[in-house]
């Protein structure tokens, strides 16, 4: 059924709690890979998809409680071998004639100074690590209309005020994204062809809200079911006068109802922009959801990957245990301390 404009922040904003239900327990367990590869393993997932730390029995004979992480090295040789793996585009002649050869020495420089313009390394290293941790990372790609060369200046009118409006020539961006800003209708396929509606929601601050939409946002809460805020001013209750809101982008897949799809802005209850698909990106030209998702172990039959830490992670408690054991068994020995239980 379409939703009109009027009704779109409700559906968004149910869609997100809905799909953050799904999403949560893949968050959660991202964070809990990503504790244990710093060192903080007295820890566990508990009830509600909480990490809390570990209950002991305060009169059980073992009391050490030493981590002797052996993770981390694992994680620093990964992403030393996954960082250097970095693919290389280019262009490749087709034919040894002069023009081919130059076309195709023009693109690849083009290609390489795009490369250091955007710091695409660093990009890369960003993707593939948080794909190793959280098992996917997404990867947005579009053009950016507030950057580039000036090619003109508008004069405009809105509600009798009379403004500037510059347009630009835009540049390409390429923006990873992490998992909890993501929210999609089914986790249960195979790659984004499959994805018929997706979310991106990201807080802003209100003064980069009227800067960029010429919106005055009301206040939020950047506090949700995934909770993957804490470092937002207003989530610690700092007192900052930085505030923050929500914006929402939906993004839906074109289909009968909407040939070139649907591209949604929302900010709070407000409806800022409602048209097709921004970018005609497919290889066809047909317009699609301008995502993509890397992962670097892929399972059957569902959209996000699996991660290699889960798998280390009983290893890593096994070291604890028994080195912690042995120690409390050496202090027993050679001091003669007294235990009861």
């Amino acid at each position: 059924m379409k939703q009109p404009p009027r009704n779109m922040p409700t559906y968004v904003k149910y869609f997100v709690d809905r799909a953050a239900v799904k999403l949560r327990p893949f968050v959660v367990n991202g964070n809990f890979n990503t504790e244990y590869i710093r060192g903080n393993q007295n820890i566990k997932i508990g009830e509600n998809l909480i990490i809390r730390p570990k209950q002991y029995n305060d009169t059980q004979v073992y009391t050490e409680r030493k981590v002797f992480n052996r993770i981390n090295p694992i994680y620093l040789t990964r992403y030393s071998i996954l960082t250097d793996n970095m693919p290389l585009a280019g262009f490749k002649p087709s034919l040894t004639t002069h023009k081919t050869i130059t076309d195709a020495t023009r693109g690849n420089n083009f290609l390489n100074e795009y490369m250091k313009d955007i710091d695409f390394k660093e990009k890369y290293a960003k993707i593939v690590t948080r794909a190793d941790v959280y098992g996917v990372e997404w990867v947005k790609t579009g053009i950016d209309y507030s950057q580039g060369d000036d090619i003109g200046v508008f004069e405009l009118t809105s509600d009798g005020k009379k403004g500037e409006y510059i347009l630009r020539e835009g540049r390409v961006f390429i923006e990873p994204i992490p998992i909890h800003e993501i929210f999609v209708d089914n986790i249960h396929i195979e790659g984004i062809k499959d994805v018929q509606e997706l979310v991106h929601r990201r807080p802003f601050t209100l003064q980069y809200i009227m800067s960029r939409w010429g919106i005055e946002a009301r206040v939020e809460e950047i506090q949700d079911l995934l909770d993957e805020y804490p470092r937002y001013s207003n989530r610690l209750d700092t007192g900052s006068d930085i505030k923050y809101a929500y914006v929402y982008e939906y993004y839906k897949k074109p289909d009968s109802e909407f040939p070139n799809g649907r591209h949604t802005v929302i900010i709070n209850d407000k409806v800022i922009y409602d048209k097709e698909l921004p970018y005609k990106n497919g290889y066809n030209g047909e317009r699609i959801i301008p995502f993509d998702l890397v992962t670097i172990q892929s399972v059957p039959n569902h959209l996000l990957g699996a991660s290699v830490y889960p798998q280390l992670i009983p290893i890593q408690d096994t070291i604890n245990s028994v080195k912690n054991r042995y120690l409390e068994y050496v202090n027993h020995i050679a001091i003669g301390q007294l235990y009861y239980w």
